[in-house]
């Protein structure tokens, strides 16, 4: 269980006095213990462990795996309020990408966890501002995460696109789930394309749209191709099986004629 020195050495940032201390008990890795600031000074106190606490308070890399080593399923460990895992809190802190990175290396299945709002770490570091190679990270972490909703209905390409996010990291979303793009509407009822259309802040908006529109002009005309498709498969079935009655009742009338 933390001890308050501990705690309060983590919220000071003093990280040399709050390593000797692990160094000395690694069980001060362990335990949940009530925290008021993890999402701002304002915010909600919260059951934690404290790694939530070090992510929270941008601490070392090094002071993070040593909690992790000491405590490994920390890194699954949800908070009270909001269900997050470390990750989520790192991914909304605008945490480093060596920070992310470890935490994914330890722990790759958080990269899908979702909170009590429905959303997944990528959420939040395309809210954020993350880099493509960020994203790149996450994606490859959970390359499905690219499907998560949350309660709004919001996958990460809505995110991004209402964001304003570069080029590179909406391509890089698109690229991985197309589908998205026309398929996936929020409550609301808005595609990813319509955020990005009313997007204000985007200095690739030209760039952004056109791929959006390319991309659900091509998913339209697939779209199109296999609904005629498969009504082409239906029509021959069904054509097939005409026959083989046909051919059954002319039998039966060959045996009725020779009775």
């Amino acid at each position: 269980m933390p001890t308050k020195k501990f705690i309060e050495h983590m919220a000071k940032g003093q990280w040399v006095s709050a390593t000797e201390l692990l160094q000395q008990d690694s069980l001060l890795a362990h335990g949940r213990y009530t925290y008021d600031h993890v999402y701002g000074v304002e915010s909600q106190p919260t059951s934690i462990f404290a790694i939530h606490q070090a992510v929270a308070c941008h601490a070392p890399v090094t002071f993070i795996e040593a909690l992790i080593k000491a405590y490994p399923k920390g890194v699954h460990k949800e908070d009270t309020a909001f269900h997050r895992v470390p990750l989520h809190i790192a991914c909304r802190n605008k945490s480093s990408k060596e920070t992310i990175e470890l935490l994914l290396e330890y722990g790759e299945e958080a990269a899908a966890h979702q909170d009590n709002l429905g959303r997944i770490p990528l959420h939040y570091a395309l809210s954020h501002g993350a880099s493509v190679d960020l994203v790149m990270s996450l994606l490859m972490a959970s390359p499905n995460s690219t499907c998560a909703t949350d309660k709004a209905g919001w996958t990460p390409l809505h995110v991004a696109c209402n964001q304003g996010s570069p080029f590179s990291v909406i391509e890089a979303l698109v690229r991985e789930d197309p589908k998205s793009v026309i398929y996936k509407t929020d409550s609301n009822g808005s595609t990813a394309l319509t955020l990005a259309t009313k997007c204000t802040s985007s200095p690739d908006k030209e760039n952004i749209l056109n791929l959006l529109q390319k991309k659900e002009s091509e998913m339209v005309d697939k779209t199109e191709y296999v609904r005629i498709r498969d009504a082409e498969e239906k029509a021959k079935s069904l054509k097939q099986k005409d026959r083989l009655t046909v051919r059954k009742c002319s039998k039966r009338d060959s045996v009725r004629a020779v009775i």
